[in-house]
């Protein structure tokens, strides 16, 4: 790969000069500057998600990795993840391409992963920049970054930039420690990269928690954290200096990232425990059949790294246990049949790669009662049963009346309406055991019919009444069906 000399980086570094009390280093490509967007500008306090969101996220994960420029089978799997989009340039095309950044350590060292879906002809260049003084700005004075970059051609072992921002004239990368010049970032880490079968950039870092040079590079414990600031530009060989390739001039977005924590984290032996559930409440809005029947539990981890996925098996019928999901979610959809019995059961996963127990839900049932059993009654309003192929079971049955009721007994675990919703339907008040549960708009442009508009569930079977009320006298109230879970 290209690596530029101490000298010439540094004189770089000193045209653009300090600014504001601040100091813009620039990472320089093949053939034209990198151009690099800030992601994250402040330490946060960590917290154990592990997705982006508006207020922060936290990465952590307890593991060792072998910098060999390979992302070897399962050795990242406990790393903390976050999964982003790289935006591409329009002399790229435009768009974007799926991007991950993995953060996990040992007890010596910090790894770094980032990797990048391929793009022809060009590179990922990841940077990364460390709140050493603690100052809420990992760009600032006094902070340390890592870089590496993987030219399109190059694999296996790469230079490291391992550099420190000095206050003032002394400003600038000095990964070689020049004589004569302020020794900056000590290069005491490592880094690797490749092109896996031509389908990524994949580049891996190491460096100390605890460095041996503490006045030039970060210094941490296990259980501290430091602030995180990533910066991402895709290059390439020609870099469209000669109007030749891609101009591979990229910059990474992540929506909705305000701040990145890393957390040094411990060994954990502990393993996660599901503390409640799997059951099945009900359904989700959707279609009927379109896989809308929901699942979902509760885990922790207590004081460990984290729960980082859950397995989901179901059986049906008393068969065999097959795996239907691993998902970091606590929750699923399923598709059921209806008049088969259904049985789940979850265990999680921690950070550590600790599995829990298995946790076992209660068998149900789904059935559905179609609008013209005799379980459903109407005692109040005009009803009229109009047979359609687009209803669940070939008919509906509907009034424009105000309060036109339909009610229906019955004995389960959740319960369900299915309704048409369209331009001529309106609303529909719902109570359950005399109590109110609120007001459902069927109003929609178009009509859609099989549709889940409401559902509420028990924690055990119990005998329940569901009662529907008409509001808008002159608009269609539809009862297509019920499914109850039993």
């Amino acid at each position: 790969m290209m690596v530029r000399s101490t000298a010439s980086h540094r004189r770089e570094i000193e045209r653009m000069g300090p600014s504001r009390g601040r100091v813009r280093l620039r990472w320089a490509g093949t053939a034209a500057a990198a151009v690099a967007l800030l992601l994250a500008t402040t330490l946060a306090q960590p917290v154990p998600a592990r997705a982006a969101s508006p207020a922060g996220v936290s990465l952590s994960g307890r593991g060792t990795a072998q910098i060999d420029g390979t992302q070897g089978a399962g050795e990242w799997d406990r790393a903390g993840r976050l999964d982003f989009r790289q935006t591409l340039a329009g002399v790229d095309g435009t768009g974007d391409v799926a991007a991950s950044l993995f953060v996990m350590n040992d007890d010596q060292d910090l790894y770094l992963g980032a990797r990048i879906a391929a793009v022809p002809g060009c590179s990922y260049y990841p940077s990364f920049a460390f709140d050493s003084d603690r100052d809420g700005d990992p760009f600032g004075l006094n902070d340390d970054s890592l870089a590496a970059h993987v030219d399109s051609w190059a694999a296996g072992s790469i230079e490291l930039l391992d550099e420190f921002v000095f206050p003032e004239a002394n400003i600038g990368p000095d990964t070689f420690a020049t004589t004569g010049y302020p020794p900056a970032g000590t290069n005491d880490g490592s880094a690797a990269g490749g092109h896996p079968n031509g389908t990524a950039t994949w580049v891996e870092l190491a460096h100390p928690i605890d460095s041996a040079d503490d006045a030039h590079d970060f210094s941490r414990s296990i259980g501290d954290a430091i602030g995180m600031l990533l910066m991402s530009t895709m290059q390439g060989g020609q870099c469209g200096s000669c109007g030749v390739g891609p101009a591979c001039y990229g910059v990474t977005t992540v929506p909705g990232l305000g701040q990145i924590t890393v957390r040094f984290v411990g060994p954990d032996d502990v393993a996660p425990v599901i503390t409640g559930g799997p059951t099945v409440e009900g359904a989700v809005r959707s279609t009927l059949g379109s896989g809308s029947t929901l699942v979902r539990w509760t885990g922790t981890d207590g004081t460990g790294l984290g729960v980082d996925r859950y397995q989901v098996q179901q059986r049906r019928d008393g068969g065999a246990w097959t795996t239907v999901a691993t998902t970091p979610s606590t929750r699923i959809t399923r598709a059921l049949a209806f008049g088969h019995t259904y049985r789940y059961r979850v265990r999680p996963r921690d950070l550590a790669g600790n599995w829990g127990s298995w946790a076992t839900g209660p068998s149900i049932v789904p059935t559905l009662i179609q609008s013209t059993s005799s379980l459903v009654h109407y005692p109040i309003g005009r009803w009229v049963t109009q047979a359609t192929s687009l209803a669940s079971g070939g008919a509906t049955r509907w009034s424009t009346a105000a309060p036109a009721r339909a009610s229906f007994t019955f004995t389960g675990r959740a319960i369900v309406w299915v309704s048409a919703t369209g331009s001529t339907r309106g609303r529909v008040g719902v109570y359950v055991d005399g109590v109110y549960r609120g007001t459902i708009n069927l109003y929609s442009a178009t009509t859609h019919w099989r549709r889940v508009v409401f559902s509420e569930s028990w924690a055990t079977r119990g005998t329940h009444t569901i009662q529907l009320r008409n509001v808008l006298a002159g608009h269609r109230m539809d009862v297509d069906a019920f499914v109850v879970y039993r």
